[in-house]
C-alpha cells in the first residue's frame, strides 16, 4: 500500500498539526484512504510547497521595509463563476455546523431535522491530532449509522435511525 510521508520542508513561524510518532497509517485509517490521498497528495504538495516558499519570499522582503501588495484577483474572481446547486440543498435557511469532535452534537444535529448539515473538521475544533482524529472516526461512523451517544437523562440515541431508542 502506497503511503503518504510527512512533508519533509521545513515551516518556519507557525505551528503544523503533524500525527504522533507512534502512528500507523496502515492500521488507523480507514480502507482505501490512502489510495484516495495518495493521488492527491502527488498533485497538491507541489503547489502547496510554492506558495509556502512564495509567502516566505513575501515575509522576507516585507522585514526589508517591501510592503506586499493586493494580489491580482484570479480567474475565477475577473470571469466570474457559478454552480447550480442541487435542490436539496437549496433552502439554506436552517443549515447547522458544528464540530465533528463532538458525538453528542454530531448525533443531535444529524437528528435535528435540518436540511443540511456540516461536520466541521477545521475551525469549529480544536486544531490537535487527537481531535481530528476523533473528528474523523465520527464522521465515519455518522456516515455508516453506527454513532451511538448516551444523554444525561439515560435516553440513548443514535445517528442511524434518528429515533429515539
Amino acid at each position: 500500500m502506497a503511503t503518504v510521508p510527512a512533508s519533509t520542508v521545513p515551516i518556519d513561524g507557525f505551528q503544523v498539526n503533524r500525527p504522533p510518532a507512534t502512528f500507523d497509517p496502515e492500521h488507523e485509517l480507514p480502507q482505501g484512504f490512502l489510495e484516495f490521498l495518495s493521488p492527491l497528495h502527488r498533485r497538491f504538495a507541489p503547489w502547496q510547497r510554492s506558495l509556502i516558499e512564495e509567502r516566505k519570499q513575501i515575509l522576507a522582503e516585507s522585514h526589508q521595509g517591501e510592503k506586499p501588495t493586493h494580489r491580482f484577483p484570479g480567474d475565477a474572481v475577473r470571469r466570474g463563476w457559478r454552480i447550480e446547486l442541487p435542490e436539496w440543498c437549496q433552502d439554506q435557511r436552517n443549515q447547522m455546523t458544528g464540530p465533528a469532535d463532538d458525538a453528542d452534537l454530531v448525533v443531535k444535529m444529524l437528528n435535528s431535522g435540518a436540511p443540511g448539515v456540516m461536520l466541521d473538521l477545521e475551525d469549529s475544533m480544536v486544531n490537535e491530532w487527537e481531535h481530528q482524529r476523533i473528528g474523523v472516526e465520527n464522521v465515519l461512523q455518522a456516515l455508516r449509522g453506527t454513532l451511538p451517544i448516551s444523554i444525561r437523562s439515560g435516553t440513548s440515541w443514535s445517528a442511524s435511525n434518528r429515533n429515539r431508542q
